[in-house]
């Protein structure tokens, strides 16, 4: 946990960092990979999740201006104003400023207090958009808190630059046990959703410095298995600019094994299956392998006692990181029933 003056920082305590420190989320000159552009641009992304929520504080103590200030420091850091020692200062100040309210109020001055953070430590970018989930969900009607939540998590995701897109949304799937589920805001089909201009810039907070009218552009992803990739490549089917593919890291072997066998047995010369196993290698595919993945796999195959992992893995990917599995192996889908949702082919070429 990180310390301020000799005694526990509460920023810390708030935030469940991870017990091993993420090496993305650590600078070069510290021994990691984030480099500073990132670092200011995840600090600007937690400033306007905290921000987005403030009003929850403001309403109740309209005269505290801590939590503001304190995002205003976390931005006036990334922009190389003030050191983040100063802007870590004002973390403090939110945080206390929190700790006599309850509710959304108390969520939204500790989300301001993590947004300042991050000058400190990276990782804090993920306390500032739990706590403003967690702001909005109690700000909302009882029965419409899950939604609210699930509203506010898509509306951060949506204001992501495209550099860090991908590194906070993995981070969410590692860390999303440690940060209450609020990250669960997969909801009518989609993963992800961000404003886009029809040019195809991303949107800045509100859009207010583009013109033009803005569009709403989903993006599912799909786990495809082997064969079903085999497919893709072999009847030529044209994925959707919208859409991504994942899958486990063995897809591409296991698509390879499956050419050979076709080879021996017949059915495929080997230049048509060299030229296919070229074209597979071309699809543009996220391949997934990370601890995570496999021990929910492991977990999958022995609640459902199956004998081998190999299904299993496309099952877990596509709970941990997808919308929905497609396949065009029968047994595959058999098994997932009831476990994730399945789609057909055509989702591949659909719009959302």
């Amino acid at each position: 946990m990180p310390t301020l003056g000799g005694q526990r920082s509460e920023v810390g305590r708030l935030m469940i960092l991870p017990r091993i420190r993420d090496p993305r989320f650590i600078t070069v000159r510290r021994g990691g990979s984030l480099q500073d552009d990132d670092h200011h641009r995840l600090a600007m992304w937690a400033a306007d999740c905290a921000e987005h929520v403030l009003e929850h504080f403001e309403q109740t103590r309209p005269e505290d201006g801590r939590p503001r200030r304190a995002i205003d420091l976390g931005r006036a850091w990334a922009r190389g104003e003030i050191t983040w020692w100063e802007a870590r200062t004002a973390a403090g100040h939110a945080n206390a400023a929190a700790r006599e309210l309850q509710g959304a109020a108390r969520y939204a001055a500790y989300a301001a207090g993590q947004a300042a953070a991050v000058g400190h430590v990276a990782a804090h970018e993920l306390g500032a958009a739990a706590f403003a989930i967690r702001a909005a969900r109690a700000a909302a009607p009882q029965d419409g808190r899950e939604e609210a939540g699930r509203t506010e998590c898509r509306w951060q995701r949506a204001q992501l630059a495209p550099a860090i897109r991908d590194l906070v949304l993995d981070d969410q799937r590692l860390r999303n046990d440690l940060c209450w589920f609020v990250f669960d805001c997969w909801s009518g089909g989609t993963s992800m959703a961000h404003l886009v201009h029809p040019g195809g810039r991303h949107v800045r907070p509100g859009g207010r410095h583009l013109r033009g009218p803005l569009t709403l552009r989903c993006m599912a992803r799909y786990v495809v298995d082997a064969p079903t990739l085999l497919h893709i490549v072999s009847s030529d089917v044209q994925i959707h600019p919208d859409h991504q593919l994942v899958a486990p890291n063995a897809v591409r072997s296991e698509a390879l094994s499956l050419l050979y066998g076709q080879v021996r047995r017949g059915e495929l010369s080997e230049d048509e299956a060299l030229r296919l196993h070229e074209r597979l290698t071309e699809v543009k595919m996220r391949l997934l392998g990370d601890r995570v993945s496999r021990r929910t796999a492991w977990r999958i195959a022995r609640e459902h006692r199956w004998d081998a992992i190999g299904d299993a893995e496309y099952l877990a990917v596509a709970r941990l990181q997808a919308d929905a599995l497609i396949t065009i192996d029968a047994p595959l889908a058999h098994r997932a029933e009831g476990i994730v949702p399945l789609a057909s082919l055509d989702a591949l070429t659909a719009a959302q």
